[in-house]
């Protein structure tokens, strides 16, 4: 985990991800642990291994990064609650439509489309609920 924290070099970076990823289900704690580092990179990139991992127990690790101020860590965050999906996963998302705007917006929007179905009825619940954030991005 450090060597990936600590590398700048991309490629090296993606093989520095695909090797913690053939760990499988045993790495998520260890992942999960790095999404609170002070480095916003290496949350970006935690969050993109969790992605690669698609395991529902990271699912609260990273719904609290969806309100990142740091732009990236909050969309990448949401591309990996999409990645995993999940009821929970699915409700994070929702729960953020209508705050922020610009990419943050499309990335939400992109990951809820990985939901396909299944996210019909939590948007039509989102739109017709008391919050007034959901329901005027959940009806555009």
């Amino acid at each position: 985990m450090q060597n990936l924290a600590a590398e700048a070099d991309p490629g090296v970076q993606a093989i520095l991800e695909w090797a913690i990823v053939q760990h499988g289900p045993d790495a998520v704690p260890l992942v999960t642990e790095h999404l609170a580092d002070q480095d916003p990179t290496v949350r970006v990139q935690m969050s993109f291994v969790l992605a690669k991992l698609a395991d529902p127990r990271a699912v609260p690790a990273l719904v609290p990064l969806l309100g990142d101020p740091d732009p990236e860590i909050a969309s990448t965050a949401g591309f990996a609650l999409g990645r995993i999906g999940g009821p929970d996963a699915l409700s994070a998302l929702i729960g953020r439509l209508g705050v922020g705007s610009g990419t943050r917006g499309d990335i939400l929007g992109d990951a809820i489309a990985r939901f396909d179905d299944q996210a019909i009825g939590p948007l039509t619940g989102a739109e017709t609920s008391a919050s007034t954030q959901p329901r005027s991005s959940a009806s555009s």
